[in-house]
């Protein structure tokens, strides 16, 4: 998941994708492009540029990334987090901060009023 929140424009949100890339089903993609991180990080993006935030104010958080059920040999996972960074790259744009990877499940609250952010691991929940 990539979270984003503008401090000064006080407006951002979450992005949960699927999938890393679109190319596995071109149809879906159309209909959900949210579903495919190569498509759903930009469009996320570009709204929130729309909505007033900046390069220079966006704070970028990553949690996710997780093998869940075992062994994944697909490293989903792994491939979304990788796109995800890259393409945050790409538009000159780095997470101040992470909880990626391992084989733990986590979920993210964003407040928008104060940009702050409330991860849940097994392990109870706390800001991040």
């Amino acid at each position: 998941g990539v979270i984003a929140w503008d401090k000064q424009a006080h407006v951002g949100g979450l992005l949960h994708f699927m999938l890393p890339t679109s190319s596995v089903n071109i149809e879906k993609a159309r209909a959900n492009p949210a579903m495919f991180g190569d498509t759903g990080l930009p469009l996320f993006l570009e709204k929130l540029f729309q909505l007033g935030a900046t390069r220079q104010h966006l704070v970028i958080k990553l949690a996710g990334g997780a093998e869940i059920n075992g062994h994944d040999s697909f490293e989903i996972g792994k491939r979304n987090l990788l796109l995800a960074r890259r393409l945050l790259w790409k538009n000159a744009l780095a997470p101040v901060t992470e909880a990626v990877g391992g084989n733990i499940g986590r979920t993210v609250r964003l407040e928008i009023n104060t940009g702050k952010v409330m991860l849940k691991d097994p392990s109870g929940e706390r800001e991040f």
